[in-house]
């Protein structure tokens, strides 16, 4: 390893450890959970607002040791009293997952043209302790 170090160059070797740390945040599920904060960071800009119902979840492939990567499916019906069914994934601290729990109401944010698509949930004890934006 060294040798071929020897013969790369330092540009060749900072690229080398460049695709090895964007690799690295890759395997380890990092482009998921940047996807996972934008779409919560963007939540308060849709319109649609549902109580919901976890009928599901699934412990997803990529977390850190206090925050899983959960995959819930919520069920929620929209403003015009349409069912919806939405696989929403979300990173949820190890202490609020009890909130989080098969038969849990949470509060749903929707797009209303796209509501199972643009699905973001955040736990009803949460939503009504805080404040509003």
């Amino acid at each position: 390893m060294i040798v071929l170090a020897g013969a790369m160059g330092l540009g060749g070797i900072g690229a080398c450890i460049g695709l090895m740390l964007v690799g690295s945040f890759l395997l380890c599920g990092g482009w998921d959970l940047l996807q996972v904060s934008r779409r919560e960071s963007a939540s308060n800009a849709l319109e649609g607002r549902a109580d919901g119902l976890i009928v599901a979840s699934e412990l997803g492939g990529s977390y850190d040791d206090r925050s899983p990567l959960i995959t819930f499916t919520v069920a929620f019906r929209d403003a015009a009293g349409v069912q919806h069914s939405a696989q929403v994934q979300k990173v949820v601290p190890l202490n609020e997952l009890t909130l989080y729990g098969i038969g849990c109401a949470v509060e749903v944010r929707y797009a209303p043209d796209r509501p199972a698509q643009t699905a973001v949930i955040f736990s009803t004890v949460a939503a009504h302790s805080a404040p509003p934006p």
